[in-house]
């Protein structure tokens, strides 16, 4: 019994440094801390969870990732927090099925059930409604954006909403029926950079239990400057997008869900030279912009009504 708890506690201090080295940015650093943690508890759900994190921060594999988090989920089955990452994981996966989809529907429901406090009502149905729309269950993302707006989000929430909203009109109606909700959207957006002539500098405003990076909004306006059919402004916003990005040493999960855009909204700038040497020289999340733009294109839902 001694030995298991002096085993534990030398993976936790291991643990604890991968956890600061990866906050640091050294992720190499952090992997090896955390391989060596689990080489000394082989049950420690926390060091799998966050090798993964690492993993995620440094684009790695994910395959390796989604392991990793099943791995945790398997060890400590009330692992809400683990549930909503795997969640991300499977929604971002490159090669994503029907089966993907469902599959992390199923593990988002599980973490607000395991922790409704942590993952707060406004996050779960945005997220809910995303993953809906992302599989082109348009009815069902619709149901839960509004109960996402029902339940007074914070700002970074409600232009994600809104956003996602719009797209969706956009999606079910047309481009001329979705004109005016676009561009009602587009100028919610426009509005929040003009307020804030610094966004251009990396700074994240933490807003309920969430980080609002600078470069979200950016990629909203330049989505939806695409759905309106200007494909000249809409390349320039999501330059400046990238650039700003690229300044930051952070790089979450969802940076490539913004940049993608459920695949849509940059099916009209596919064509452009200059929209592929913007995603180029980020090989990942080049490949699941493609794969997001090609597999919406010929998502069968979408094809019985009027496409953009």
């Amino acid at each position: 019994m001694a030995e298991a708890q002096s085993a534990q506690q030398f993976a936790q201090s291991l643990a604890r440094e991968a956890y600061s080295a990866s906050r640091g940015g050294f992720y190499e650093r952090a992997l090896s801390g955390y391989d060596r943690a689990i080489a000394a508890h082989p049950g420690y759900a926390w060091a799998y969870a966050h090798r993964a994190e690492t993993r995620v921060l440094m684009h790695g594999d994910i395959e390796q990732i989604i392991a990793d988090f099943d791995k945790a989920i398997s060890l400590k089955p009330d692992y809400a927090w683990a549930h909503t990452f795997l969640t991300r994981s499977l929604e971002m996966r490159a090669d994503q099925t029907r089966g993907d989809m469902a599959r992390a529907l199923w593990h988002l429901d599980r973490a607000f059930e395991l922790d409704p406090v942590w993952l707060q009502p406004p996050r779960y149905h945005s997220e809910r409604g995303f993953l809906h729309l992302l599989d082109a269950h348009l009815d069902d993302a619709q149901q839960d954006f509004e109960r996402a707006l029902a339940s007074d989000p914070p700002d970074r929430w409600r232009r994600f909403i809104r956003y996602h909203q719009a797209e969706l009109t956009w999606l079910r109606h047309g481009a001329s029926r979705a004109a005016t909700p676009i561009a009602q959207t587009r100028n919610l957006m426009k509005s929040t950079i003009d307020r804030a002539p610094d966004v251009d500098e990396v700074d994240e405003v933490d807003e309920g239990n969430s980080i609002e990076r600078p470069w979200d909004i950016l990629y909203y306006v330049a989505g939806l400057t695409a759905m309106q059919g200007n494909a000249e402004d809409a390349l320039s916003w999501l330059d400046r997008a990238i650039r700003v990005e690229e300044r930051s040493d952070r790089v979450l999960f969802c940076d490539s869900r913004a940049r993608a855009s459920v695949g849509l909204a940059w099916a009209r700038l596919r064509g452009h030279d200059r929209f592929k040497q913007l995603i180029a020289p980020h090989p990942l999340n080049h490949s699941r912009c493609m794969q997001l733009i090609e597999s919406a294109a010929m998502a069968p839902e979408l094809k019985a009504g009027e496409r953009p």
